[in-house]
């Protein structure tokens, strides 16, 4: 086992959505602590993000979504305190927080009008570009591709799932197929093949 993670969902009041989590890679001791409130279309609302390497802080990132723009403010040893205002994709867009549960939440940017794969828009934290004028976040685009309903055995147990791919290989990324459950989306199991790695849900927990 080369990682865990712990998550935590809360359903809100005004209807929106928050998933937490907590997770830690063995061998790099790399600790991230990811927050994401969502609408119930998927829409992102605002975050957290705290990224560590073993007793490194790397940084710390807040963001807002407002209708037409994204606002962070971030610090960290390698770029000080910066606060950056991006312009948003019309329409459904996904925020990478670096968590695998989060990355469940890439189905709600997928347009179910129309089949095969899109090119989806995503924003991505701390990857600085200097030719878009980038600081923390900067805008990408990645092809999502929804699969039929099928069912999936994990060891929290057997779900019906409903599967896609996530392919990030225009962009020095990977290709990884996702498996997610129920109205709220978790991430059942996510298989990256080039890696050879796989992620697995344990233990699903409601509690009132």
């Amino acid at each position: 086992m080369r990682g865990h993670e712990d998550w935590w969902l809360t359903g809100n009041r005004d209807g929106t959505s928050t998933l937490r989590s907590l997770s830690i890679t063995y061998d790099t001791q790399i600790v991230r602590d990811a927050v994401l409130t969502r609408r119930q279309d998927g829409r992102p609302v605002d975050g957290f993000l705290r990224l560590q390497a073993a007793d490194y802080l790397i940084g710390v990132l807040k963001f807002t979504v407002h209708d037409e723009s994204l606002e962070i403010s971030a610090s960290g040893q390698a770029f000080g305190s910066v606060s950056q205002s991006l312009k948003v994709a019309p329409g459904a867009f996904s925020i990478l927080t670096q968590s695998m549960m989060l990355q469940g939440w890439t189905v709600f940017n997928y347009d179910r009008q129309k089949d095969d794969d899109q090119l989806r828009p995503f924003y991505s934290f701390f990857h600085p570009s200097r030719d878009d004028g980038s600081i923390i976040a900067k805008l990408v685009r990645y092809r999502v591709c929804l699969l039929p309903d099928e069912e999936m055995n994990v060891p929290a147990g057997t779900f019906k799932a409903t599967p896609f791919v996530l392919d990030q290989t225009a962009f020095q990324g990977v290709e990884a197929k996702y498996w997610v459950a129920g109205g709220d989306k978790i991430l059942l199991r996510c298989e990256i093949g080039t890696l050879d790695e796989t992620y697995e849900l344990i233990a699903w927990t409601r509690e009132l």
